[in-house]
């Protein structure tokens, strides 16, 4: 038997720069320009200081954030107000949080 890949299930909402461009269908570009859009917000406090890893060559990005982001993107900039950012919210609207309760 020969091993031609390997598979595995991550509990982490980190996600790199290029699993972005691949699920959302965008460029290198855009993901960047909205890296520096978040990273405002992080400072401002909407977001934490570890939303987004920078290091050793690659960026790790907690993809639940990013969704969040791109979510309310306009209206941030508009400075209306929205919710607070709640990570277990953002997991079950894109359907992260329903897998436990498929299998009960």
């Amino acid at each position: 038997m020969e091993i031609t890949s390997i598979k595995y299930i991550s509990a982490s909402p980190y996600v790199t720069k290029a699993q972005i461009m691949k699920s959302l269908d965008i460029s290198a570009r855009t993901v960047s320009n909205r890296l520096a859009e978040i990273d405002e917000y992080v400072q401002k406090g909407r977001y934490g200081n570890y939303t987004i890893l920078d290091g050793c060559g690659v960026t790790y990005v907690n993809y639940l954030a990013f969704v969040d982001f791109l979510r309310y993107r306009k209206d941030l900039k508009a400075g209306r107000k929205v919710p607070q950012f709640n990570p277990t919210a953002v997991a079950r609207q894109i359907g992260w949080g329903n897998l436990q309760a498929e299998y009960q």
